[in-house]
């Protein structure tokens, strides 16, 4: 198993690592940071088991006390009926403890936890958990949904019939303990995210490579009619702005779904230099790449070459509706590699408008695994940077403007992965794709409209 994959298993110890589960427990990717050594225990169990049956007690007993800790907060007696129910797993955990022989690694004192990560994982939900309801209902959403996982993969490698049995019992209650959560956050006022402004572009720089290192960005367009649509891929004319190693010959491809629908290579007269004066667009130098046409409501997506030396590059998608057109671009999303220093992915886009716009923004890396790219980074940030405001830097999701608010379609496969929900005025908003160390891997920053 390699390092990535080993990154999306299951939340156990570091030293068994559970087999590869497409819907893995986030957990792990921190207790990366730890190796767990399991005592010498009966020989019928296998050290997978061995390392599950302990973790499983510690993580039942961090939805017991998180949950006690809400309820505490919060009149709502959801909260306090399935930490009774939590209370009633780890009994069924330590009857398996018990009956092979092994020791328990859980404090008996509530809110403590011998797991740093753990420790960490309580602090941190309790916290966010106390800023509103919705956080709290929110925060036993995903500790429901890690638990399935977990106890799903427990299923599926564990042989003893014993541990089967108790995970299947563990599970399904489990399922009961998360439709209850959804249940009370369905009951909450819908959230008012109604707004008359808009996205107008977006641009990505980084590495013009070939392959996974290809700069790719992606767009939808949102609406009944055509939008008006202008492409640019830079490399000769971004070179006054400081950039050492410009790319000398960029091109791009535009394809609607998987169809090619556009290619350039030297602008020349894709589009005029007063379109781009009207719009307040800096000029083309002679070698970029540039189209403009009307583009029906779907998905696209355009992927930058260089046909020459040099290497860093900027793609921008701009929106530009004509009369009668109402459309207007709804997701951004650019994919490429970063690394440490001026090797990072930044993205950039513009907000048109007079009201905020809630906006869904994403860096995910450990997540792409499961799209078929190989080289991703273990960890990253996310560095915000939204008109005048000082830049926030998010290593997670766990904080309070996300949970309970954003659909579980949209969870990153992690918990290192960052994820954040914004509301910009009109301006800019930039974010730094950021791997710790001298990491260096394939990203993707991702912008909602909500």
């Amino acid at each position: 198993m390699s390092n990535n994959e080993y990154l999306l298993c299951s939340v156990r110890s570091a030293s068994n690592p559970a087999p590869y589960s497409r819907n893995a427990g986030w957990l792990l990717t921190a207790a990366l940071l730890l190796t767990f050594s399991a005592p010498p225990v009966l020989a019928q169990l296998t050290d997978y088991e061995v390392d599950q049956i302990q973790f499983m007690k510690e993580e039942e007993k961090l939805a017991r006390d998180v949950y006690t800790a809400l309820g505490e907060n919060w009149d709502l007696a959801v909260f306090g009926n399935i930490a009774r129910s939590e209370q009633n797993h780890m009994n069924q955990m330590d009857t398996l403890l018990n009956t092979f022989g092994l020791p328990d690694p859980a404090s008996p004192l509530p809110g403590v936890f011998n797991n740093p990560v753990l420790q960490h994982l309580y602090d941190r939900l309790t916290a966010t958990g106390s800023t509103s309801l919705r956080a709290a209902l929110g925060v036993g959403e995903l500790i429901e949904v890690v638990d399935i996982d977990d106890l799903s993969d427990l299923i599926d490698a564990a042989q003893q019939p014993s541990i089967v049995s108790t995970a299947e019992r563990l599970r399904s209650a489990s399922y009961n303990h998360l439709a209850a959560f959804r249940n009370q956050l369905a009951l909450l006022p819908e959230l008012d995210r109604t707004s008359s402004s808009t996205l107008f572009n977006l641009s990505a720089r980084a590495v013009l490579g070939t392959g996974e290192d290809s700069l790719i960005t992606g767009f939808v367009v949102r609406g009944e009619t055509p939008l008006q649509v202008l492409l640019l891929v830079r490399g000769p004319s971004i070179a006054p702005f400081g950039i050492e190693d410009p790319a000398l010959d960029p091109a791009l491809s535009l394809y609607h779904e998987e169809t090619l629908i556009a290619e350039n290579d030297q602008w020349g007269t894709a589009v005029t230099a007063e379109t781009l004066s009207a719009h307040g667009i800096y000029p083309l130098a002679p070698n970029d790449a540039a189209v403009l046409l009307d583009l029906a409501p779907g998905i696209y997506t355009v992927i930058a070459h260089n046909h020459s030396s040099g290497a860093i590059g900027l793609s921008e998608i701009y929106g530009f509706p004509t009369e009668n057109q109402t459309s207007s671009l709804a997701n951004l999303s650019v994919r490429a590699r970063t690394a440490p220093g001026d090797d990072r992915l930044i993205a950039g886009f513009m907000v048109r408008g007079e009201e905020p716009l809630p906006l869904l923004v994403r860096a995910l890396s450990p997540t792409l695994l499961d799209y078929g790219v190989v080289d991703t980074v273990d960890r990253l940030e996310m560095e915000t940077h939204v008109g005048d405001a000082p830049a926030v830097t998010l290593s997670d999701w766990l904080g309070p403007n996300v949970l309970g608010s954003v659909p579980s379609l949209f969870w990153p496969g992690t918990l290192l992965e960052p994820m954040d929900i914004i509301q910009p005025v009109a301006g800019a908003v930039t974010l730094h794709a950021l791997a710790p160390g001298d990491e260096s891997g394939i990203v993707l920053l991702d912008v909602t409209i909500l």
